[in-house]
């Protein structure tokens, strides 16, 4: 698949300062990310999520953003963040 180099780059771009990543994505994906990104390097860990093409990004326990992903074209990714309560 020649998207996977991109997929990882922006993978460790959108994970830079999370500790724990939720992600959707084919499990061939995730093992890539898993042994070539720069955040798994790093300790950071991941966790497989139910919903399609969603990632959830959690930062401590007061920050929850996600992104979404379209794996497939790698055109649209955006970014919120909310605060738990």
């Amino acid at each position: 698949m020649p998207y996977n180099g991109q997929l990882i780059r922006k993978f460790d771009k959108l994970a830079k300062g999370y500790d724990i990543v939720e992600v959707v994505l084919p499990e061939n994906l995730i093992e890539r990310i898993l042994h070539e990104s720069e955040f798994c390097r790093q300790g950071g860990m991941i966790i497989r999520a139910r919903m399609k093409r969603t990632w959830y990004m959690h930062k401590g326990r007061k920050k929850v953003s996600w992104a979404f992903l379209y794996y497939e074209q790698i055109k649209d990714i955006r970014i919120d963040s909310v605060k738990l309560g």
